[in-house]
């Protein structure tokens, strides 16, 4: 296991992470789904627990257009689902009854100054990854993780400000879930590599099932996703102007 503190740069989008020249859409794919198949925390029962990746997170009733795109993210206390009978497509923090209580982000050349809060903040700015989780959703565990190097880093929120935790020899433990997340050499998807995993109080790998259906294949979940922000970009686009129409004055993205 390769546990690290800091990134001083991410590695380059083009890499083969097995011999079977797993593309990075694909490994993202594959290690959301084994992070959510594994999710189960032992103080919750599985109808409180929500699990996503790749869904619209809306953070701020204000700006009620604006959003972000977790790569995956963990929801305790909550319906699992959406109003008790609803497959939830996105989560609208201020309709649910609780933030995510981790986010996990895959780090690339093009995300990393985001999911770090490295880009320049104005006042119209577009807050980051780092800012929404921090500042505005104080998600208590923020988890940045590099495929490539396998470079593992936490962040628990203390106060307002995020402070970097200090792993153990298995991995980051979470008291509050009684669960951790460490990397596991195994074969999931048919697919041999290191993955990340949670982790029981006992240090056992929670299993996951072994007669999972095969995965949809990057592509076809790139167009569905697409699909699914342009129509919250424009259900976000007529709130807007429908409050605009009452005067309430929103920022457009």
């Amino acid at each position: 296991m390769s546990l690290t503190k800091s990134f001083n740069s991410a590695s380059s989008n083009n890499f083969n992470l097995t011999d079977n020249s797993l593309t990075p859409d694909q490994f993202e794919l594959y290690q959301s789904h084994l992070l959510e198949s594994t999710f189960i925390p032992a103080n919750y029962p599985s109808e409180q627990v929500f699990a996503g990746s790749g869904i619209n997170l809306f953070f701020d009733p204000r700006r009620p257009q604006e959003f972000k795109c977790p790569d995956w993210l963990g929801v305790v206390g909550v319906d699992k689902l959406y109003q008790s009978q609803h497959i939830r497509t996105s989560f609208v923090t201020w309709q649910e009854r609780f933030n995510p209580f981790v986010v996990i982000e895959f780090l690339s050349d093009e995300t990393t100054n985001e999911d770090l809060g490295q880009t320049p903040i104005g006042v119209d700015a577009i807050p980051t990854k780092w800012d929404v989780y921090e500042r505005f959703l104080r998600v208590p565990y923020y988890i940045l993780f590099e495929a490539k190097t396998e470079k593992l880093e936490a962040f628990h929120l203390v106060g307002s400000r995020y402070e970097q935790l200090e792993p153990t020899q298995q991995g980051i433990w979470i008291p509050h879930l009684e669960l951790g997340l460490g990397l596991w050499k195994g074969v999931y998807q048919g697919i041999e590599h290191q993955w990340l995993r949670w982790y029981d109080v006992g240090g056992n790998w929670i299993e996951f099932p072994k007669n999972q259906q095969s995965i949809p294949q990057p592509e076809s979940q790139r167009i569905q996703h697409r699909k699914k922000v342009d129509k919250q970009q424009k259900i976000g686009k007529n709130l807007s102007e429908r409050l605009k129409k009452i005067g309430i004055k929103v920022d457009l993205i």
